[in-house]
């Protein structure tokens, strides 16, 4: 597993988040800008120990993304 490109395409999501500019979760977006900047160990373990068979890396870092603003404060 290429780990540079997991990270690279990872961090470019947060920015997007982190800029406004992904519109895929326009009603939580600021929970997960809140996540990426206050977690971002969980962010890297769930990322690294992820089977990313099924779907694309962005997409399940994404649904990290959200899975941890729905249970973390």
């Amino acid at each position: 597993m290429d780990y540079l490109f997991l990270a690279n395409v990872c961090y470019q999501a947060s920015l997007d988040i982190l800029n406004n500019e992904d519109q895929k979760y326009p009603d939580i977006n600021k929970r997960l800008a809140a996540v990426i900047l206050k977690y971002p160990e969980y962010l890297t373990l769930a990322v690294f120990n992820a089977d990313f068979q099924d779907e694309s890396v962005t997409d399940h870092y994404e649904k990290t993304l959200v899975d941890l603003a729905n249970t973390l404060d």
